[in-house]
C-alpha cells in the first residue's frame, strides 16, 4: 500500500532508527523487546571509545590526592594512607592508574541507533546487505530505556582530553569518550546508549517501537516469522513497511504492508 510522503514524515518524525541483519537474535530482540548493548572492542571502529582519548592529569599534587582518597575508601586511615603514597613510587602508580583506566573502558557497552531510516550504507553495513530490517522506535515513549540517548560527535582530528582521576563518570571526558567519532563516520547521524553494566540486554517498552522496516532483498523467511508475531495483540501497534529502490534517483520508497492478524 503506497502512502504520500506527508503522511510517511508525520509517523516517522521524532522516531531514532536501529539497523538489524537477517539474523535468528534479531527476532529475538523483537519478540522479547530489548536492545543488545555490544563491548567496545568489539565495535566496528577500533578508534572508538579508545582509551587513548583520555589523558590523565598527572600533576603529583592531583595523583597524591586521588591515592589518599582511594587508600581512605579500602579502609585506610588518612594518616596510613598518606605514609602509603609518600612510600609509593609516583611512575608505578602512574603506570598502575592508567592500566586501571584501560580496565575500565574496556567494560564499556553501548547501543547504535541513526536519525536515518533510508540510509543506503547503514542498511548494507549494517542490514546484512538490505537482507535485515530496521527498528523504528520513538524515545518518548519510554524515556527510562532512551533518556540518555546522545548524538555523536565527529571529528577532524583524535584529540585526547584531560581527565582528573576519579572523576571520569559523569563529567565531559567522559562524554568525550564515548561520542567522539572521525568524520568519515558522519555520514551515520548516529546516536547511542552506554553502560559500563555487565548486561548486554536492556528491555524497552513494547509501545516505543512504532515500524519495522524490511529491507530490499528481505527473505520471505525472515518476514514470515515477524508476520507469525503480529498475530499477537501486544505487536499489533508496530507498523510494518517495505523498502523499495526508487527509480528516479539514489533512494528508497516504503510501501506499508498490510497482514492478516
Amino acid at each position: 500500500m503506497e502512502i504520500n510522503q506527508q503522511t510517511l514524515d508525520e509517523h516517522f518524525k521524532g522516531g531514532i532508527y536501529r539497523y538489524r541483519p537477517d539474523y535468528v537474535h534479531t527476532i529475538d530482540e523483537i519478540k522479547d523487546g530489548y536492545i543488545y548493548f555490544q563491548r567496545r572492542e568489539k565495535l566496528n571502529d577500533p578508534f572508538d571509545c579508545s582509551p587513548y582519548l583520555l589523558s590523565i592529569n598527572d600533576e603529583s599534587v592531583t595523583l597524591n590526592k586521588y591515592a589518599v582518597d582511594l587508600l581512605k575508601r579500602q579502609g585506610k586511615s588518612r594518616q596510613l594512607a598518606r605514609k602509603m603514597v609518600r612510600d609509593t613510587n609516583i611512575n608505578e602508580f602512574k603506570a598502575s592508574l592508567k592500566s586501571s583506566v584501560i580496565d575500565q573502558v574496556n567494560k564499556l557497552r553501548i547501543a547504535c541507533f541513526s536519525h536515518q531510516p533510508s540510509n543506503l550504507m547503514l542498511w548494507s553495513h549494517y542490514a546484512s546487505g538490505h537482507k535485515g530490517v530496521c527498528l523504528h522506535f520513538h524515545p518518548s515513549l519510554d524515556r527510562n530505556t532512551f533518556g540518555t540517548l546522545h548524538d555523536v560527535s565527529y571529528k577532524e582530528k583524535f584529540e585526547p582530553i584531560n581527565f582528573t582521576p576519579g572523576q571520569l563518570l559523569g563529567d565531559e571526558s567522559l562524554k568525550h569518550l564515548i561520542y567522539s567519532k572521525s568524520k568519515v563516520w558522519e555520514m551515520e547521524q548516529e546516536l547511542r546508549l552506554f553502560d559500563f553494566n555487565d548486561k548486554d540486554k536492556y528491555y524497552f517498552k513494547m509501545e516505543s517501537l512504532r515500524s519495522i522496516i524490511f529491507g530490499f532483498e528481505c527473505p520471505d523467511s525472515l518476514k514470515a516469522k515477524i508476520f507469525d508475531l503480529f498475530r499477537q495483540p501486544k505487536y499489533h501497534h508496530i507498523k510494518l513497511f517495505q523498502a523499495k529502490p526508487r527509480n528516479d534517483e539514489f533512494g528508497i520508497n516504503m510501501d506499508l504492508l498490510g497482514i492478516q492478524k
